[in-house]
């Protein structure tokens, strides 16, 4: 069964010994417009020491799937079908062997498939 963003974010924090509440606090200081240029720094910091890190907290190609499954229905086994086409039609694409451009291009028309998927089925 695959993990959920949540979880895989929570995951690499603890495998890379980084303490969640206090990142949590970092990048989250600036939502309420509370942010100082100290925050803004470790932040950065942060990122420039662990650029693979980026994703903990989302990609957003990864949330808009995720929102768009979790929006069109409640039903887990429908949600957990679309996924798994989803990863299917992605990988028949050529995904892994890609580069960026077409991965994004990729990206893209899984989530459009998606998205009319759940278009028609609920018309």
């Amino acid at each position: 069964m695959r993990t959920s963003l949540k979880q895989r974010a929570a995951n690499n924090l603890k495998a890379a010994g980084v303490n969640k509440n206090e990142l949590a606090e970092m990048l989250y200081a600036g939502l309420d417009g509370a942010a100082s240029p100290d925050d803004v720094e470790k932040v950065r910091a942060w990122l420039q020491a662990n650029p693979e890190e980026f994703t903990i907290f989302g990609e957003l190609a990864t949330q808009a799937h995720e929102k768009v499954v979790t929006c069109a229905t409640t039903w887990v086994v429908e949600q957990e079908r679309v996924k798994t086409r989803m990863h299917k039609l992605k990988d028949d694409l050529g995904y892994s062997s890609s580069n960026i451009l077409e991965q994004m291009a990729i990206t893209q028309v899984v989530l459009n498939w998606a998205r009319l998927y759940f278009l028609e089925n609920n018309l």
